[in-house]
């Protein structure tokens, strides 16, 4: 580290917390009413700091949350079922999955369009639609993907 690079504070005040997480500061005082597995150190006069665990923590609940579709009841559950590190690892796993799939369809589905124009750029009604069975649930499983993300995008800013 250089003498210009400043090392990331181990605690974060709730503003620091909120601003990270795209979230207002009443949204994280909620959630630690609902989760007690949020445990932000308090100093005098009630001043909130959270260590690096509880910002994994509180980005596992908001992920889970506004990308997953979990209810509060649901997530609370599945902490209490498991432990705070296990959904943490947990919501790493469904960002990973749901970061690369849309990748890798599209990917597939590219493949199946040049396969089928034999190399050449056609308009879409000239291209030869035969495709195996696996290609196809490939397909549908783009379109239902995309129909998902579409759909939580549509609830998550009506809330």
């Amino acid at each position: 580290m250089t003498i210009t690079e400043k090392k990331e504070p181990p605690y974060r005040s709730i503003a620091i917390a909120a601003q990270e997480l795209s979230v207002p500061k009443h949204v994280i005082r909620f959630w630690e009413g609902k989760f007690s597995v949020i445990k932000p150190m308090k100093r005098t006069g009630g001043r909130r700091y959270y260590r690096m665990r509880d910002m994994e923590l509180l980005k596992a609940i908001k992920y889970m949350l506004h990308e997953q579709g979990y209810s509060i009841k649901g997530l609370q559950k599945l902490i209490k079922d498991n432990d705070a590190d296990s959904v943490i690892a947990l919501a790493k796993e469904f960002h990973d999955n749901a970061t690369q799939l849309p990748s890798q369809l599209i990917k597939q589905t590219s493949d199946i369009i040049y396969e089928n124009s034999d190399g050449e750029d056609k308009p879409m009604s000239e291209i030869n639609t035969t495709v195996s069975p696996e290609a196809n649930i490939d397909i549908t499983a783009l379109i239902t993907y995309i129909d998902d993300v579409l759909e939580m995008d549509k609830n998550f800013h009506a809330s």
